[in-house]
């Protein structure tokens, strides 16, 4: 089971993509015992999508909800924050 963010846990993990690799990450961090805030950045408009079945199957393209790889209250269930129409410029890891 994934575990959910503690209050008195300071930590930050970011994860920059909101592809499927993001999504994988996000998870493994709270079904690997993290604690602290997963915050996942994504320059799309929508909740992360499986992208190779959109390229696959257009059709599907007309109902966006159906091409999600997780809805919008697992990352709430799992204390993910999905930041959406946010695109990073650059990096500072200091």
């Amino acid at each position: 089971t994934a575990t959910r963010r503690l209050s008195d846990d300071r930590r930050t993990f970011i994860i920059v993509g909101g592809g499927a690799a993001g999504v994988v990450a996000a998870d493994a961090l709270r079904q690997g015992g993290f604690t602290g805030e997963v915050l996942l950045l994504s320059e799309e408009m929508y909740l992360p999508y499986d992208r190779p079945v959109l390229s696959k199957n257009f059709a599907k393209a007309a109902d966006v909800e159906s091409l999600s790889l997780r809805d919008a209250s697992h990352f709430n269930d799992h204390d993910i924050t999905v930041r959406l129409n946010s695109k990073v410029t650059r990096l500072d890891a200091e």
